[in-house]
């Protein structure tokens, strides 16, 4: 579930960082223009603050988890399930001598899923459908700024979070050639969201104590969930229906939110008409078995389901 968290420890004196250096046989550390002396650990990389005592770990753990303790290689297109999370946070701690409640965790949020669907599926085209997030304001998907070796990828940006799809074939070619994986995330940029979604006081900061109970997880994996819910979807429709060329010229003038945008102030009687068969059509569709956004939602259910799984 868990993918780029920056993690901290406070207090941590110099003796204790050169006992972590040597325990983790790293004879050569680093030091950067900010002063802080840093070393990579797999695609993790320590940041010692001495004059503040903080030690600062950042980067994807799931990454981490892969490749230096199952020994898979540097992926994170598996499955990260509650419990693969639970080990790494049991090794995190041996190796700082510091409690789960004594790591804290800060900065963006990020958490998801990596959705495993048919071979057949065409990830780009899934992804191209996702239209808007359903709120008091427009908030459409819109393609991201391309990034060399980056995937395709569409992003909504709300107040507090943002909800990211993108095509993690592209991104992980050697590790996902039996797999067809669509990624979905939410990355949450307001403490106050996070405090809320895990129920904790404004005033306590977050620690990997907190992210080890189960009942968290639940909570955003229930968020996860309701916010796919909540996200209009241009439809994927089967030939099967035997739609007319009217009828599918119809349905995607009614789930275009542009098109109520721009008729909500001249002509509000059909706007208001428009705003009403859009909510039905969405229903209708979401449940329509010759929908490929439904056979996909299907799938990620599933694969929430696998993030909590315990043997």
């Amino acid at each position: 579930m868990f993918d780029n968290l920056k993690l901290f420890v406070f207090n941590y004196t110099s003796n204790e960082f050169e006992d972590l250096l040597i325990l983790l046989s790293i004879y050569y550390p680093k030091i950067d223009k900010n002063g802080s002396t840093y070393f990579d650990l797999g695609n993790l990389r320590f940041n010692y603050y001495p004059n503040s005592g903080k030690l600062r770990i950042r980067n994807s753990i799931h990454k981490f988890y892969n490749e230096s303790i199952k020994k898979l290689g540097r992926t994170n297109s598996t499955v990260f399930k509650y419990e693969d999370f639970i080990e790494l946070v049991k090794y995190l701690c041996k190796i700082l001598n510091r409690k789960s409640q004594e790591i804290n965790v800060g900065g963006d949020f990020e958490f998801g899923v990596n959705i495993t669907l048919p071979k057949d599926f065409d990830v780009y085209k899934i992804i191209t459908r996702y239209d808007y997030y359903k709120s008091t304001t427009f908030n459409p998907f819109t393609p991201d700024k391309p990034y060399r070796g980056k995937p395709y990828q569409v992003s909504c940006a709300l107040s507090d979070y943002r909800i990211k799809f993108y095509d993690k074939n592209k991104q992980e070619k050697n590790f996902v050639s039996l797999s067809n994986l669509l990624r979905y995330e939410i990355v949450i940029e307001n403490k106050r969201k996070l405090y809320d979604l895990l129920m904790l006081q404004d005033e306590n900061s977050i620690t990997l104590q907190d992210l080890e109970q189960l009942e968290n997880w639940c909570a955003l994996a229930n968020f996860l969930e309701d916010t796919y819910n909540n996200i209009v979807k241009k439809p994927i429709l089967s030939n099967e229906l035997n739609l007319e060329k009217e009828d599918l010229e119809e349905i995607h003038t009614i789930l275009n939110y542009q098109f109520y945008e721009d008729i909500k102030d001249s002509l509000p009687e059909l706007a208001r008409q428009v705003r009403q068969e859009t909510k039905r059509l969405s229903r209708s569709l979401e449940n329509c078995p010759y929908n490929l956004h439904y056979i996909v939602h299907k799938y990620l259910d599933y694969s929430i389901q696998e993030l909590l799984y315990i043997q």
